[in-house]
């Protein structure tokens, strides 16, 4: 399960990104997405569930950078 979802999420996703960060962050970031996904897709746990996709980026992205960001 670890390799595909670096080979079709998180190296795609870091590639695309542009950002420059350790492997490690980008795992973090992974881990956070994959989170995100089960809350809204698996377990349906509102207000997650029905958020539209514009309030969860607003609402995601900060933590996101920051994990990116971070020393």
């Amino acid at each position: 399960f670890y390799a595909v979802v670096n080979r079709t999420v998180l190296n795609p996703m870091a590639r695309a990104s542009g950002v420059h960060a350790s492997a490690l962050k980008w795992e973090l970031v992974g881990a956070q997405l994959v989170g995100l996904a089960m809350m809204r897709y698996v377990l349906e746990v509102e207000p997650a569930a029905s958020a539209s996709i514009d309030e969860l980026v607003r609402q995601f992205a900060p933590a996101i950078r920051a994990t990116l960001r971070g020393s």
